[in-house]
């Protein structure tokens, strides 16, 4: 099973080494490679850097931090300074996981880790 797919042309993305991230071929309804007519080089799709499967994904992970709540695994108390410290640490590691997956770029990280803190602080 492919790692993405593409739900535009309902084909999967793949990445080899001299490629800088996942695509595949433009093809038409006949299997033929579309060619650009200005360029005169085949067209390719790439993949958007969040697609709807990482959509999809963040909001499981959603759902697993509200659930996290309900079993203490993330509490939000009086201690704040000490759950602010937790939700900083449980953020950064998110939005490190999510460069590694290729869903955002590094020079992101500190916008989501931010947004992901206060989320997890129901602010």
């Amino acid at each position: 099973m492919a790692k993405y797919h593409c739900t535009q042309h309902d084909t999967d993305f793949f990445k080899t080494p001299r490629m800088k991230r996942y695509a595949h071929p433009v093809v038409d309804e006949y299997g033929e490679d579309v060619i650009d007519d200005e360029t005169g080089k085949q067209v390719w799709c790439n993949k958007p850097k969040q697609d709807m499967g990482a959509m999809e994904e963040s909001a499981k992970a959603g759902h697993l931090v509200e659930e996290a709540k309900k079993l203490g695994g993330v509490v939000v108390s009086e201690t704040l300074s000490k759950d602010v410290s937790i939700a900083k640490a449980v953020a950064l590691k998110a939005s490190v996981e999510l460069v590694v997956g290729g869903v955002i770029n590094l020079k992101d990280i500190g916008a989501y880790s931010k947004k992901f803190e206060a989320y997890l602080l129901g602010e």
